[in-house]
């Protein structure tokens, strides 16, 4: 079950957290913000930078609402109005059933065709990257390997026909 105030409240903490470290480190150990849930719950988040609707465990969403860009800005926000329009991809991980490394029969060579990723909604060829470098990377390093040999190959066969 998403609970959306309890994400506002653990935004407000954050905010609050911000103002009371202006103050100086003295007051900061005095003041602890706990919640002792016995059950498991969700938050629903939102990126700031793509509006993306995140639902993260109760206990990690303190830390996901302190993650901040570079440029200072928070990551996560509670309000999805503070966000963008979230629009979903539509690109493919290249270990979901029907990605053109599959169909290729790319990953048929690499040994990976019993391995198999149901995302199917990313936002750009970045996003499909960084998703399998952080979720698959023996795989996706395994994958880049098989490309750069392939391409070797390719070049030293050029090569022998343009020397012939």
């Amino acid at each position: 079950m998403v609970n959306a105030a309890s994400a506002e409240k653990i935004e407000r903490a954050r905010d609050l957290r911000d103002q009371i470290s202006e103050l100086g480190g003295e007051s900061e150990q005095e003041i602890i913000i706990r919640d002792t849930s016995p059950k498991r719950r969700y938050v629903q988040l939102y990126a700031t930078s793509d509006g993306e609707p995140v639902i993260v465990p109760m206990q990690l969403a303190t830390s996901a609402m302190s993650k901040k860009h570079p440029d200072g800005s928070y990551m996560f926000t509670s309000d999805p109005s503070h966000a963008p329009t979230y629009r979903q991809g539509h690109i493919k991980c290249f270990l979901h059933r029907d990605s053109d490394e599959r169909a290729s029969g790319m990953l048929d060579e690499v040994g990976l065709a019993g391995v198999f990723c149901e995302a199917e909604h990313l936002a750009s060829a970045y996003s499909k990257r960084m998703h399998s470098r952080n979720r698959h990377g023996q795989q996706w390093l395994a994958l880049q390997e098989f490309v750069q040999e392939q391409e070797k190959l390719a070049e030293r066969a050029e090569a022998r026909q343009t020397h012939d």
